[in-house]
């Protein structure tokens, strides 16, 4: 704000912050180190050289910068209110496995079966043919993916089993990759599924 009440115009802070940067890459292109009220940065060479005569060599020497924060950001630090949160949990959780079309015993299913799960952090992208609900059998190890999803939410999945799927003893498994996560995570469901 200005003295009058009026903002600042977008354009005229852009132009400041510009230069800003502008006259730090100068300075950091020269050796020079910078020390602000914000970040305190500090050309640093690594490397070894052989002698007085020895020049400056991109196989053997690298310019690194070490950066600290300034005297505004230690006092922001220090006057900050620190409280717990709970961090959002991307560790997939299965609760219950149950039939919605078979009349079958408890983790017995047949092909052709309409199953819900009920967990946490169940969503995955069917797209990605890595993620998904899987069935991979006891004794071959062959994997069925579940094609025909018909709910898909972050605790509640509804799939239908395969129909040509083995008979057979199968781990029952939710695999995705979460938000600023490289590779899948697995979840598996503590029973054994049978296809009868």
């Amino acid at each position: 704000m200005t003295a009058k009440g009026n903002k600042i115009p977008e354009y005229m802070v852009e132009s400041v912050m510009k230069r800003f940067e502008e006259v730090i890459e100068e300075a950091l292109k020269k050796g020079i180190a910078i020390n602000t009220p914000l970040i305190n940065i500090q050309p640093s060479l690594t490397g070894t050289f052989e002698g007085k005569q020895d020049k400056f060599d991109n196989k053997r020497h690298q310019l690194h910068y070490r950066i600290s924060e300034g005297t505004f950001l230690k006092r922001v630090a220090k006057e900050s209110e620190l409280f717990k949160i709970v961090p959002p949990s991307t560790l997939i959780q299965i609760h219950s496995v149950n039939s919605l079309s078979s009349p079958a015993s408890k983790y017995q299913f047949e092909p052709g079966s309409i199953l819900e799960l009920k967990g946490k952090s169940l969503k995955y992208d069917k797209q990605d043919k890595r993620q998904g609900i899987f069935l991979v059998n006891e004794e071959s190890q062959k994997e069925y993916r579940m094609e025909l999803s018909l709910k898909s939410t972050k605790s509640y999945q509804m799939f239908q089993v395969p129909l040509d799927i083995e008979n057979g003893c199968y781990v029952l498994e939710v695999r995705c990759l979460p938000p600023r996560y490289n590779s899948i995570r697995h979840g598996r469901f503590y029973k054994a599924i049978s296809i009868l």
